[in-house]
């Protein structure tokens, strides 16, 4: 009987999105935060701001993957399109409500982009990391 309890804990625990589910919870609270003095910047693409994004979409990214890899039913190829899908809309998400929704908040085609742009490197890392791991064995 302990040994059942113990595997569907384990099964709860593995086998949700708990983690990705927080973390888009952790960039949402960052994002809807009003921000008073800042200005409003017009476009700029290279910033620490622009980095610390595509920092954020690249671990919500690995979080998708991560949960997607402890189902047997996803493909690689499903991997990537929906963690493509979740993290561009959901970055396009917040956008909006911050240009709506949020005072002192602003949409940003350059977060747009840096949000992708994290989101496809960590896809490529990862793709890379699966082909070298697949092909040693």
């Amino acid at each position: 009987m302990p040994c059942y309890l113990l595997k569907n804990i384990k099964n709860l625990l593995v086998n949700k999105p708990y983690q990705p589910i927080a973390w888009m919870t952790t960039i949402l609270c960052l994002s809807i935060i009003p921000l008073n003095r800042l200005p409003k910047i017009e476009f700029e693409l290279f910033s620490i701001d622009k980095a610390v994004h595509a920092f954020f979409y690249a671990s919500l990214t690995y979080l998708w993957w991560k949960y997607w890899s402890n189902l047997p039913a996803i493909t690689l190829i499903q991997k990537i399109i929906y963690s493509l899908l979740i993290t561009i809309v959901y970055g396009l998400f917040i956008e909006f409500l911050q240009e709506y929704a949020v005072t002192n908040r602003h949409f940003e085609l350059a977060d747009v982009i840096a949000n992708t742009f994290g989101c496809c490197m960590a896809n490529a890392v990862l793709w890379l990391q699966y082909r070298r791991t697949t092909l040693q064995n």
